[in-house]
């Protein structure tokens, strides 16, 4: 026999997010959250973002649901994939996903510098690859995979580092393509947009 009380409902494992970039508006599959855009627009079946200047603001952008997005910080592990492909490097660091706390300032940022470079940065530890990693009008597919207090990045199935993820948040935000006024965070930045293309963005809670 159960002894008498609420029974707990055990943490939702899954996929937490899937954006559909095959129609119009974007929808999240899962039904879980909202998906807004500002400017994004649908092109070849992918998520076209149109950023040609360092102060352009295309982007998409998660905010229901936050703690979706807590991650390893409640035990938990996920993994977020995406496929993008950069049209031309219109910024010194092109955006392509922003992992923001709610409410506060503590940011993991995943970019694309003029040179080439991948970037991940967070208030805690950073990596940048070797210049001329990533090619305008080739296409890649970025892994995150976090393990315990470990993160992973993969570019087309390669490692590129293995490392941490910054401060503690009590939820997260997702923005897509661009840094937005009120996103907050550290660079506390407008613009920044990457110009291109990406499908297939998923967030998948592991354990």
């Amino acid at each position: 026999m159960f002894p008498l009380g609420v029974l707990k409902k055990p943490p939702f494992v899954g996929t937490a997010l899937d954006i559909d970039t095959t129609v119009f508006p974007f929808v999240d599959k899962t039904g879980r959250h909202l998906i807004a855009n500002s400017g994004v627009t649908l092109l070849l079946g992918a998520a076209h973002f149109p950023n040609n200047t360092q102060s352009s603001t295309n982007y998409l952008r998660i905010t229901d649901n936050p703690l979706d997005f807590k991650g390893q910080y409640i035990g938990r592990g996920f993994k977020i994939t995406m496929v993008f492909k950069l049209d031309g490097f219109p910024s010194s660091d092109n955006i392509l996903f922003r992992l923001k706390n709610v409410g506060g300032s503590t940011v993991s940022d995943f970019y694309v510098k003029s040179s080439g470079a991948f970037v991940y940065y967070n208030q805690l530890s950073s990596y940048i690859s070797a210049t001329g990693l990533i090619q305008v009008g080739i296409e890649y597919t970025l892994e995150v995979i976090s393990i315990g207090s470990s993160v992973m990045i993969y570019l087309n199935s390669i490692l590129l580092t293995t490392n941490i993820f910054g401060l503690s948040p009590t939820g997260r935000e997702i923005n897509i393509g661009a840094l937005t006024s009120g996103f907050g965070g550290d660079p506390s930045l407008n613009g920044y947009g990457f110009q291109g293309s990406l499908s297939q963005f998923k967030y998948d809670i592991t354990y």
